[in-house]
């Protein structure tokens, strides 16, 4: 057998032969063969090992047997499986890194197909922390890409795509690089960058000995991709390259069969109804379900099999809001959905009209999607113009255009974020790379805003500065601030660990709590809304103090909160009087909100 799990592990990536004998020649075999989507000869290899395996190779046959489970794709399983996964990886940290790295991989994977990113990210980076520089480490970053991407952290997660690219074909990884290009070609398709998308699948499905399943999952991105740009005869000769693929795939359950046969539902209209039952048999996620039945309506009136589907706006989007709501995360089917309903509406229900408007808004805002706030925006303006001069208002002036602008006073909790060294960063990078940064922390942001309502204000050079407002503001703030910082600290250790990358990407934060002024401040050639005040200036002095991944809050927020630890006094500029402070630090494996 293998010296050690390590190596095994490994040799295994790499299929360099030196796997051992006995044991661990059949372990290897069954791992290769889920790596190469071979499910059937995977379940025989497993089968064929004995009940009673020693340690470490029981902890290494149950890992594969949960990746095996996940590969076959059967998302009604995933609860069990992160259970099993989870309790597999908190079993071995202390005896086997090798295996539970892998685990932890695996369950970030799992938790990516759950639509649990946030959580998935934590246990991606702890996987980065104990793995060595095997080929597993290319894989847990693609995964990372795509953790934030489904976040919407657009600038991070192509970036992360784009080196982890260059990583597997220096290894000479050509179907791990196809993975990654699919990434990519699923990334440009999300942002509405359809010739970029199809260029890319193009080219990914050029390259050789692609398995199945990932020739159907890019083949279906391709075939979208065309038919988001209107073109339906190239859409129609890629469909038959797709059907051919998924009847190769056979009876298999797999997600990716769902959405192939999805694809082929919106281009074979007339045949909708055949392709539609045959996508439901496998997408039972509920956000799985909801892109599944919005097409299902958008499409079935041109299938006359599929005319019982048809149902009164009303019903139709209550059924949909169950499945929004058991999905827990926004959709980028609610904005589709809210936007065919407002379009139903368009001669009957204005006021209804507009109030779908709204929520789809307030959908695409949430998921940072340019393309799904672009499509919102052109039913706005045709639905209602003065609505949506105001929903413009609203992205400069960060509140409601309806609030009364006259300054005033409101306690409130001011937060000021500033990344650490950026003045020497500015002088050794290409400002590219400076910008990506830069964008990079305010997208990081984004899903944090709403988590916590905390209201932005300005981007402030490479900082950024907020507020929170009402109920409980002291310690939204506190906890804002130290999710961001977190979010920041997981991407640096990405950065800096897995890419080997001597400028990271590190930031700090100042809270503090009290009165200011908020209001308008300007003239008509510039008009800002803005907070000012004591508060706004203890906020940005505090956050200077403060070490890189941590969070300063003020003696007032710290007394509000009732954290009592680790309070000093310094001397701040601008203020006669020592100022109380305590350092936060920020966990990256522990997501808060």
């Amino acid at each position: 057998m293998a010296e050690s799990p390590a190596q095994w592990w490994s040799s295994c990536e790499a299929n360099d032969g030196r796997f051992g004998d006995g044991h661990a020649l059949l372990l290897a075999r069954a791992q290769l063969a889920v790596d190469a989507f071979d499910t059937a000869r995977a379940a025989e290899l497993l089968k064929a090992l004995p009940a009673d395996l020693p340690a470490p190779w029981d902890a290494v046959s149950e890992l594969i047997s949960i990746r095996l489970e996940l590969r076959r794709g059967d998302s009604a399983e995933l609860g069990a499986l992160e259970d099993r996964c989870d309790d597999l990886a908190a079993r071995l940290l202390d005896t086997d890194t090798a295996t539970a790295a892998r685990a932890l991989h695996t369950l970030g994977v799992i938790r990516i197909r759950s639509r649990r990113h946030l959580e998935a990210e934590t246990a991606l980076i702890a996987a980065l922390e104990l793995i060595d520089d095997s080929p597993c480490k290319g894989w847990i970053l693609d995964s990372l890409g795509q953790a934030l991407m489904w976040q919407s952290a657009w600038r991070e997660a192509r970036r992360t795509f784009l080196r982890v690219a260059d990583l597997k074909a220096a290894r000479g990884d050509a179907v791990g690089q196809a993975i990654t290009l699919g990434n990519l070609v699923q990334l440009d398709f999300n942002l509405g960058n359809f010739a970029a998308a199809v260029e890319f699948a193009r080219r990914t499905l050029e390259l050789p000995g692609l398995p199945l399943l990932t020739r159907m999952r890019i083949r279906s991105f391709l075939v979208s991709g065309l038919l988001e740009s209107a073109n339906l005869k190239h859409a129609q000769v890629e469909a038959q390259a797709l059907q051919a693929e998924l009847n190769e795939l056979g009876d298999n359950k797999h997600y990716l069969a769902g959405f192939s046969a999805l694809a082929l539902a919106r281009v074979h209209t007339g045949e909708s109804g055949k392709w539609l039952g045959k996508a439901a048999e496998t997408l039972n996620q509920p956000q799985d379900k909801a892109l599944l039945e919005y097409w299902r309506r958008r499409i079935a009136g041109a299938d006359p099999s599929a005319s019982t589907i048809m149902r009164t706006s009303t019903s139709w989007l209550g059924d949909m809001e169950k499945l929004f709501a058991s999905a827990g995360v926004p959709l980028e089917a609610e904005v589709l959905t809210r936007l065919h309903v407002a379009e139903q509406l368009a001669r009957t229900d204005v006021l209804r009209r507009i109030e779908q408007l709204n929520k789809a808004l307030h959908v695409a805002m949430e998921m940072n999607n340019p393309v799904m706030v672009a499509r919102v925006d052109r039913a706005y303006r045709e639905a209602a113009p003065e609505e949506f001069q105001k929903r413009i208002l609203e992205r400069f002036l960060g509140d409601s255009s309806d609030r009364d602008f006259a300054p005033r006073k409101e306690s409130v909790t001011s937060i000021f974020c500033d990344l650490v060294s950026f003045t020497d960063r500015f002088n050794d990078l290409p400002p590219e790379e400076i910008l990506d940064t830069v964008g990079s922390v305010y997208e990081l942001a984004v899903p944090l805003f709403t988590r916590f309502s905390v209201q932005p204000l300005q981007h402030h050079g490479d900082g950024l500065v907020a507020m929170c407002r009402g109920a409980n503001h002291e310690q939204r703030a506190v906890d804002f601030s130290r999710a961001l910082v977190a979010r920041i600290e997981r991407v640096n250790l990405m950065r800096t660990r897995g890419f080997g990358e001597s400028w990271g990407m590190r930031i700090r934060a100042g809270v503090a709590s009290g009165d200011v002024l908020i209001g308008l401040l300007g003239t008509q050639h510039k008009l800002e809304y803005l907070c000012i005040g004591a508060s706004v200036n203890l906020a940005a002095r505090l956050q200077g103090t403060g070490s890189p991944g941590c969070v300063v809050i003020s003696g007032e927020t710290a007394h509000a909160i009732g954290h009592k630890d680790g309070r000093t006094d310094v001397a701040l500029k601008g203020f006669t009087k020592a100022q109380s402070r305590h350092e936060l630090k920020a966990n990256p494996l522990k997501p808060l909100g």
